[in-house]
């Protein structure tokens, strides 16, 4: 198989599971008898843990040398922490369980992701073409989920989970080895970047940003499972926000070099302040596919640094797995922060998200003048 159709796999695999986790997992710990403060604190449990292994995750894959394998194993747990969740029940169980499951997936991420991008600037390869499986993949799983999912059979989300880690685990197995690093290449100092002004900007920004979508990713679907919708209706909005992203990604290019970096994070915060006001304000049947599209605008928080699209001839330091890693920490950290607030305010728009963006937003104007700097910063 051709060294871009088993990257294509992987990120197909990866994003297949999270297109059937992310809107519906909710369902399936209630279903499981856990309360919406519960779920929260389940969800917002297993975030704070990832801050801690992530790194660990990435430190591992760097001094080994056996990124592969590191990833292998990472989906191999993910995979027998969905077996667990079978004979199990009540709080304690399915928070542990959860928060093991959910890191060796995120962990799994950072390391596919730089994996690629080795192969990619090293063979030339076309990075766009090769990531839009990942968000065609979600597309189908969110809306091949959708089909079978209800609140009375919120076990088939499990069954589903289950195939899909199988799958990943398949897509790791068939991974290309590793591009070998140039020689003399100069590892990347995280401790550097943490001191710099321009990176700590950059990352408040986006990571208050992304932030705002915490109680969405944990209650979004309960909430429109509450307005009426069925689980077919919450597949296609979930998948509408995917199809608004990749038309962001196919026009990021010309929008980063007219904009800017920081310019399109004042962007972003500005369509998370629009998207949080119309679904706190509008819950009606026209609200959720009109705010949906917004979802895209977080992209600029997660790829604006390494603008992983252009064909450019820099290679990942070695050390870049390890820097990933303490940005994941950041972002995961400002994720689990708003979700235990969930337990009392459902709504995505009535949670603190349009303050988060908005505080991202403002943070962001700040950067305008330095935004090369910042750019360059988060490029290591």
């Amino acid at each position: 198989m051709p060294v871009a159709a088993r990257l294509a796999a992987f990120y197909a695999a990866a994003f297949l599971l999270v297109g059937i986790q992310l809107p519906f997992w909710p369902i399936f710990l209630a279903g499981r008898g856990l309360s919406a403060g519960e779920i929260g604190f389940v969800l917002a449990a297993a975030l704070w843990i990832k801050v801690l292994v992530n790194p660990l995750a990435g430190l591992l894959a760097d001094r080994s040398g056996r990124r592969r394998g590191v990833m292998i194993l990472l989906a191999a747990i993910n995979l027998a922490g969905f077996l667990l969740f079978l004979p199990i029940d009540g709080l304690w169980p399915l928070l542990l369980v959860n928060a093991l499951t959910t890191t060796a997936a995120s962990s799994l991420l950072p390391l596919g992701e730089t994996l690629a991008l080795g192969i990619v600037y090293a063979k030339q390869l076309d990075y766009g073409r090769i990531r839009l499986w990942g968000s065609v993949s979600f597309i189908l799983g969110a809306l091949g989920a959708g089909a079978f999912v209800t609140a009375a059979a919120s076990e088939v989300v499990l069954t589903l989970l289950i195939g899909a880690a199988a799958l990943n685990v398949l897509a790791c197995l068939q991974l290309p080895a590793p591009v070998a690093a140039p020689r003399g290449i100069v590892r990347a100092d995280w401790r550097r970047l943490l001191l710099d002004r321009r990176q700590l900007l950059f990352l408040a920004a986006a990571t208050a940003i992304q932030a705002s979508h915490s109680v969405y990713y944990g209650f979004g679907t309960l909430h429109w499972y509450a307005l009426g919708y069925s689980s077919q209706t919450i597949g296609w909005l979930w998948a509408e926000g995917v199809v608004a992203e990749i038309a962001l990604f196919a026009a990021g290019a010309r929008l980063l070099a007219r904009l800017g970096p920081a310019r399109l994070l004042v962007l972003a915060g500005g369509a998370g302040v629009l998207r949080w006001g119309l679904m706190a304000g509008t819950p009606s049947p026209s609200a959720p596919p009109i705010s949906a599209p917004c979802i895209s605008w977080r992209a600029p928080c997660r790829r604006v640094g390494r603008r992983p699209a252009s064909r450019s001839t820099r290679r990942p330091s070695r050390g870049s797995v390890s820097a990933w890693s303490w940005r994941s920490r950041a972002s995961s950290t400002a994720h689990s922060a708003p979700a235990p607030i969930s337990s009392w305010r459902r709504s995505p728009g009535s949670a603190p998200s349009p303050e988060l963006s908005s505080v991202g937003r403002g943070t962001a104007s700040v950067l305008p003048a330095e935004q090369s700097g910042a750019a360059s910063a988060t490029d290591c």
